[in-house]
């Protein structure tokens, strides 16, 4: 046997080990019988041979085991003497982090570490990115880390103290522990928003010097000088407001890491009572849409640190500059400031609306998702698809709903600042002669930064109200009540296990599950646990574990190794699922061996290093639970709790598992074992029944125990009598009876102590082997002190054994040869991995989950048209160009009528209500355009909504099986969370907004040109340089933003894995390395979205200084062109220059937003390539008459 070992020797044959005889059952012949009967004869000799060599051979590997240890003992006390001298002690035990399912940013210093004072200021550190970004598309490994202070370990050692000091507190207030977290960098966020009104303030201030220089009342070098500072100021605010910007980033992301921290944790303590009151999928959704729908919030809040103080100075200077006369604007305003505030107020409403519904689609999607196989097994999928569908409907509506309530609003921000400007000049025409041009457009340039400001405010307004009913609801969940068992603590030593009037419910006002238990185990006992289904089993561990409403004294001595009914399987390699954040050891192979699933490895494609799916979805039922089985042993604990962990096995893997894991290297260990497999009830230490909420102690004899076993033998015999009566049946089949008869006999045997039954005569043979291999295989099964090579060997051996031992009568050449290609093969296989490292890496046959496809490049004009189809095709896309160009033809026309009328070059000697009534019915028309077209967007926005959803909904329900046992779940509702929401609410808002900016800057560039035409060369330039930098960063940037998506799959497969995994997690006091491993996923996420923003800064930056170039070179070429110029068209054309400045930013700004959000539209439209099962299949009605017949057929 051991000669096989050499894996030299040539003399090896061949691999036969997946190749096995057919198998026909027929009635043996006694000529038959006889032969067979030889062959044991000559097998048992053969095998007593074997054993003697394999004794021989074990001393021999003891002997040198022996001597490694002493070696191994003396380097640990060495190794003693040197920690000791450090004064450091080393921990009895290391949780390795569990493998993230992406790759990791970079590591090592970051670009804005190593920057110096001028690329900070400038963020030239981004431009080697950008540059990389532009060239190939961008990967994780390309991204640095996040900064420090916005790293999630650094956010929560911050927000844990403040929000612990808020709960001390009769009404905790979520936002101040926030606040408290951020306020420094809030406080520079205000600095500089102080700072940058004022640099914005520089223009208007100097918009009449500038036009006294044209008109010549003031010499031409105070023009220049004024050009200048308008030059500096302008790229001094472009300085500030991306710094600004950048900072208001880092404490989005502090604010998101903090909520999103403190929510998973919370999950990880939430009480029974806690989870009556929310569900999984609300708890799901605070993470996924809630955090990031106020994530998304914060930078439009960061205008709120400048907008009042721009709005103040700009009223304080128009009183300077028209007088009383500015008081007519204020009350319009007065009136419109609640009027807006009023709508938005409607907003909260809408939104509470929309998220219960979303809460109620997503927990549908992911029941659906949890139980997908079984849905498609009964065609249920259109009934799902209705449930979902009819949520999705109701959140359409409200969005409908909330769309028009965006349109009110921004029709009051457009029509509010024109109707401001008509009550200023009504009343200063009533009081004053318009004659000065200076002060109308003067007055035009301070109402256009009201203007911009006041379309911020709506916004402004939007976001505190959708972020106040966010914080409302994640306080309320942060206040739900945690695992509070009231128990008292027991007295006890190690390994012990006592409970006195120990009482259970599952929730405060519930029934009590048992009352008054008292119960006691002994270090090193196996107490078994029996009773009828739901008599409060599996609720005992729980108690045990303080997992619900748990009253008494419980005393738990020492570490705890929990094995649930429902094996719980992390989407992770075999091997993490068994090592479970313990360091690889030598004791790894015995758990494998012990626990039945060596032969599994062999038959994975990559052996332990095979990826297993969610949920273990390309395992069967067995291995899972054998799985959870190794790892409760591997972790090597004081106390074991198993909860029936053979119901899942077959009975003959069972009883292996019973005599060489339960019953054999835990034999010292404190054993809790819940069963139903009542023929180990004789190697229990003590029993207990529960029956009636009371646990019995009870002995095989007792009445009760009398009573359970004599049903379990009335069932054993209906099976027996199932079996027979079912005639021929497969080799499989035949095993499987045969075990269970196995099992009733033992039952029987505890009933009467006697022998039952012997079997027929056809299975004396097997039988006879099967008994002469049992004892070589009980006695090489105890010697627990082998090494690990000849552990390996044995159990082979073991295993054709008991192959042998359950197969049909054999020829013996077939039987011969299937005992020697076994043997051969795991003498083979066990020297050459005794060679090979533990932990090899994975081979890709071994990988299961798929990469999430990722689109390179732009995006396409398909994913354009998926989106703009729905809203009404070229003639929506027509109309809408038609009434906005109208409504800034009327615009632009209201202000160049003032300045004619300024200088009375036309209509000379008419009224001035003649000239207001002109001015004030271009206001009213531009005004209707602004409606006409924000109402017709409204409605159009919301036909992609659905469209888009319901072709995903489809495509994803139509997916072959194949496709969810290769796709985390967390990526689908990803999609369905995270991206649906960028599909309602971001993309329509940013595309709205890049439409409606870039109608401004196209006005306004076109103003300017008509009152300077040679200036169209600077023009073009600027222009071509804003395409230039918006499309050289908008690669890079869609590439940030799809990995930011991609990223943030981990990080909800993650939570949802952990929700599922609550029991096991919590038992194996796991939560601090789960939680670790969520704050390492997310600060992944969080890298490239800080790139992301950063990168904008940067392209910011430079659309600031060209802006600057833009408004200095129209100062200087006015200026110096002041003689061939109209004072009315210059002052025109330098309030549009100012209104270019202001408005450039943000509509490069949301001209990328709307690129990037266009991913969303992107992702789920790639749903559309999945592979669908077969046409109609899904939908397809059966005959009437069906089923005719009852058949399989594969094919």
């Amino acid at each position: 046997f051991f000669s096989l070992c050499d894996p030299m020797s040539s003399n090896s044959p061949p691999d036969q080990s997946h190749v096995g005889p057919e198998i026909s059952v027929t009635e043996p012949s006694g000529k038959h019988l006889e032969g067979d009967h030889q062959d044991v004869d000559v097998r048992e000799k053969e095998l007593a041979a074997r054993e003697k060599a394999v004794l021989k051979r074990e001393i021999q590997v003891v002997e040198k085991e022996k001597a490694l240890q002493q070696k191994e003992q003396a380097v640990a006390e060495t190794a003693a003497k040197v920690t000791n001298v450090e004064g450091k002690s080393k921990p009895d035990s290391v949780l390795i982090p569990i493998e993230s399912a992406s790759t990791k940013p970079k590591p090592g210093p970051t670009a804005m570490e190593r920057a110096g004072f001028f690329s900070l200021m400038t963020f030239g550190y981004m431009s080697p990115m950008i540059k990389l970004g532009a060239q190939r598309p961008l990967q994780l490994a390309d991204i640095d880390e996040p900064p420090m202070r916005v790293k999630a370990q650094t956010v929560m050692t911050k927000f844990d103290k403040l929000w612990e000091a808020q709960q001390q507190k009769k009404d905790p207030k979520l936002w101040i522990a926030l606040f408290g977290m951020v306020k420094y960098d809030i406080m520079i966020v205000m600095l500089y928003g102080a700072l940058y009104s004022v640099t914005v303030f520089t223009v208007p201030f100097l918009f009449p010097r500038v036009l006294d220089v044209i008109s010549g009342k003031r010499p031409q070098w105070e023009g220049y000088m004024y050009a200048g500072i308008i030059y500096g100021m302008n790229i001094v605010g472009g300085i500030i407001q991306s710094h600004s910007q950048a900072r208001m980033q880092g404490v989005a992301l502090q604010v998101r890491g903090a909520l999103s921290c403190v929510i998973y944790n919370k999950a990880l303590k939430l009480g029974t009572d806690a989870w009556k009151q929310t569900t999984t999928g609300q708890v799901f959704n605070m993470v996924g849409q809630r955090v990031e729908q106020l994530f998304r919030s914060m930078p439009i809040l960061q205008a709120a640190s400048y907008v009042p103080l721009l709005v103040i100075i700009a009223f304080a200077y128009l009183f300077y500059v028209l007088g009383w006369a500015a008081a007519g604007g204020l009350v319009v305003l007065c009136i419109a400031v609640p009027f807006n505030y009023h709508i938005t107020k409607s907003f909260r409403v809408f939104l509470f609306g929309k998220y219960g519904f979303a809460d109620k689609r997503m927990t549908i999607m992911n029941q659906v998702l949890q139980a997908i196989r079984v849905i498609k097994f009964y065609a249920w999928e259109n009934s799902f698809i209705e449930g979902i569908q009819d949520q999705r409907r109701q959140e359409v509506k409200i969005s409908r709903k909330l769309s028009l309530q965006v349109a009110k609003l921004m029709v009051s921000q457009n029509f509010a600042p024109s109707l401001f400007q008509l009550a200023i000049f009504v009343v200063y025409a009533l009081v004053n002669d318009i004659s000065n041009v200076g002060i109308i457009f003067t007055s035009i340039a301070l109402v256009n930064m009201i203007r911009q400001s006041f379309a911020i405010l709506p916004f402004i307004f939007s976001n505190l109200q959708t972020s106040s009913a966010t914080l409302t609801d994640i306080k309320k969940y942060l206040m739900l009540p945690e695992i509070d068992p009231n128990t008292e603590a027991g007295e006890g030593g190690r390994g012990e296990v006592r409970l006195r009037r120990l009482s259970l419910r599952w929730g405060k006002e519930a029934d009590p599950v048992f009352t008054d238990v008292e119960l006691s185990v002994q270090p090193g006992e196996l107490v078994m646990i029996v009773g009828k289904v739901g008599s409060g089993k599996t609720s005992l561990l729980n108690a045990i574990l303080q997992e619900g409403e748990v009253q008494g004294q419980l005393h738990v001595g020492g570490t705890v190794a929990y094995v649930p009914q429902q094996a719980w399987i992390m989407n992770a390699k075999l091997q993490d699922n068994v090592l479970f954040g313990k360091p690889y050891s030598a004791a790894y192979d015995q758990t494998i061996r012990v626990c039945d699933l060596r032969a599994d490895l062999k038959n994975l494609p990559d052996g332990d290093q095979t990826e297993i799916g969610e949920k273990g979805i390309n395992i069967s039922g067995g291995q899972k639970q054998r799985i959870s089985l190794a790892r409760a042993v591997y972790q090597d604990a004081d106390i074991y709790l198993l909860d029936d962990p053979l119901s899942a096995v077959d009975v003959h893997v069972g009883r292996r598992i019973f005599e060489r894991c339960i019953n054999g290297v835990l034999k010292k260990k404190t054993r809790i074992l819940v069963t139903n497999q009542l023929q180990y009830l004789s190697h229990a230490d003590r029993i207990y029944l529960l029956q009636d909420t009371a646990v019995l102690p009870v002995t095989l004899d007792s009445p009760e125990m009398q009573e359970m076993l004599e049903d379990h033998r009335g069932n054993s015999a209906v099976t027996k009598q199932a079996a027979q009566t079912a005639g021929a049946v497969d080799p499989g089949a035949a095993t499987q009876d045969e075990e269970e008869q196995k099992a009733g006999a033992d039952t029987d045997s505890l009933l009467s102590r006697q022998q039952s039954k012997n079997m027929s005569d056809s299975f004396s043979a097997p039988k006879n082997l099967s008994n002469s291999f049992a004892g070589l295989s009980q006695r090489l099964s105890s010697r627990v002190s082998l090494a690990p090579d000849t552990v390996d060997r044995l159990d082979r051996v073991e295993e054709d054994v008991a192959r042998l031992s359950m197969d049909m009568p054999l020829p013996a050449e077939l039987r011969r040869s299937s005992i020697a290609s076994h043997v051969s093969h795991a003498s083979a296989t066990s020297c050459a991995s005794a060679k090979q490292p533990p932990a090899a890496a994975a081979k890709p046959a071994g990988k299961l989950t798929e990469d999430e496809d990722r689109v390179e490049g732009g995006i396409t004009w398909g994913t354009y048209k998926k989106y703009l189809g729905p809203f009404g095709g070229v003639c929506w896309f027509i109309t809408n160009v038609l009434i906005t160009t109208l409504q800034h033809v009327f615009e632009k026309g209201s202000q160049l009528w003032l300045g004619l009328w300024a200088e009375g070059r036309i209509f000379p000697g008419m009224p001035a209500y003649f000239f207001l009534s002109v001015y004030g019915g271009m206001i009213v028309l531009s005004a209707i355009c602004v409606a006409l077209r924000e109402v017709q967007f409204a409605l159009g926005s919301a036909r992609p909504m659905w469209v888009l959803h319901e072709s995903a909904l489809q495509s994803v329900f139509a997916a072959p099986m194949s496709y969810f046992d290769t796709t985390p779940s967390g990526r689908i509702i990803n999609r369905f969370t995270g991206d649906i929401q960028d599909l309602d609410f971001l993309l329509p808002l940013f595309f709205n907004q890049h439409v409606n900016m870039s109608f401004i800057l196209v006005a306004s560039v076109v103003t300017v040109l008509i009152a300077a035409p040679w200036f169209v060369v600077v023009v073009a330039v600027v222009y071509g340089l804003y395409l230039l930098f918006a499309r050289y960063y908008a690669k890079s940037s869609l590439e940030l933003r799809r990995l930011f998506a991609i990223t943030k799959s981990p990080v909800l497969s993650h939570f949802q894995e952990s929700l599922q995994g609550l029991g096991s997690i919590r038992a194996y006091a796991q939560q601090d390395r789960f939680y670790a491993e969520f704050r390492t996923r997310l600060d992944a996420n969080s890298a490239c979205y800080f790139t992301e923003r950063i990168g904008f800064e940067w392209m910011r930056f430079r659309c600031n200084q060209l802006s600057a170039v833009m408004i200095g070179g129209a100062s200087l070429c006015l200026i110096a062109l002041r003689d061939y110029i109209d004072p009315s068209l210059a002052g025109l054309a330098l309030s549009q220059a100012v209104l270019f400045v202001v408005v450039s930013s943000q509509a490069t700004e949301f001209y990328i937003q709307a690129t990037v959000a266009m991913a969303c539209a992107e992702r789920l439209s790639s749903f559309d390539s999945i592979e669908s099962e077969e046409a109609g299949a899904m939908y397809q009605a059966p005959p009437d008459d069906w089923p005719s017949a009852g058949a399989i057929q594969l094919s």
